[in-house]
């Protein structure tokens, strides 16, 4: 069972393609999705 990896890699080239462009909006997000993973692996 292989997963698409490749999509994985494309979604990470997107993301960091919107930090170079804007980082200041992304990074505001960074930190409420960093908040988010933290408490959800927590939960888990």
């Amino acid at each position: 069972s292989s997963m698409p990896i490749p999509n994985v890699k494309r979604m990470a080239d997107k993301f960091i393609c919107l930090m170079a462009f804007s980082f200041g909006e992304v990074a505001e997000k960074l930190v409420y999705v960093g908040k988010l993973s933290s408490s959800y692996i927590e939960v888990c």
